[in-house]
């Protein structure tokens, strides 16, 4: 194949094209090839995205990081041994060991709240759709609101959810609903952490 000389650095190319690779690969990096002007669904400015399916300006999108990772470090879970509470809970419920895929979400994202009415099984998949979609509504929340914007947040989180995981179809299963005659009642003192008869089931 013939070779040329690139407009730019002189150097090698390759047929049909101006520039070599190198070049090409700092242009590309330098700007987008395409942008697409948009409005952040968080704060409403008309910015320019890279993408057709970017909804948050760079501001926004730095805000939504920030406030996952806080939740995130928030987020650790009472333990029995390896195994957290709430997944001994519903490996009680369910009468069975949970697999990998099989994830139990607390709905109201208190981590430490363990009660019943509060957890729900899905698979990981669904799970981290949920969480995408819920950290969209609360920067939405917070970039809608000026003061006491958490506490807004967290009377919405509940009906959030549920409302996504019905529009959705999502197969979810609230823990409360799952018939318990085949599995001991639950006493909720028997999950104490640190409690000896608290241990997983096999």
């Amino acid at each position: 194949m013939r070779s040329m000389a690139c407009i730019h650095c002189s150097n090698p190319r390759m047929d049909l094209r101006r520039i070599c690779s190198s070049c090409n690969s700092k242009r590309i990096c330098s700007y987008p090839r395409y942008t697409y002007t948009k409005s952040c669904t968080a704060c409403g400015i008309i910015y320019e995205a890279w993408r057709k399916d970017q909804v948050l300006c760079k501001d926004c999108r730095e805000e939504l990081v920030r406030l996952s990772s806080i939740n995130k470090t928030a987020g650790t879970y009472a333990m029995i041994g390896s195994v957290s509470v709430h997944r001994v809970l519903a490996q009680d419920i369910l009468g069975k060991e949970l697999s990998v895929d099989e994830v139990i979400h607390h709905v109201d994202d208190d981590h430490h709240n363990n009660s019943v009415d509060n957890l729900m099984l899905m698979n990981r998949s669904t799970h981290g759709k949920l969480h995408q979609y819920l950290d969209l509504q609360r920067v939405i929340v917070a970039k809608s609101m000026t003061e006491n914007w958490e506490n807004c947040w967290n009377n919405l989180i509940v009906p959030l959810t549920t409302a996504w995981c019905e529009s959705t179809g999502a197969n979810v299963k609230k823990l409360s609903e799952i018939g318990q005659s085949a599995a001991e009642p639950l006493n909720e003192e028997k999950y104490v952490e640190g409690s000896e008869t608290c241990a997983p089931t096999t």
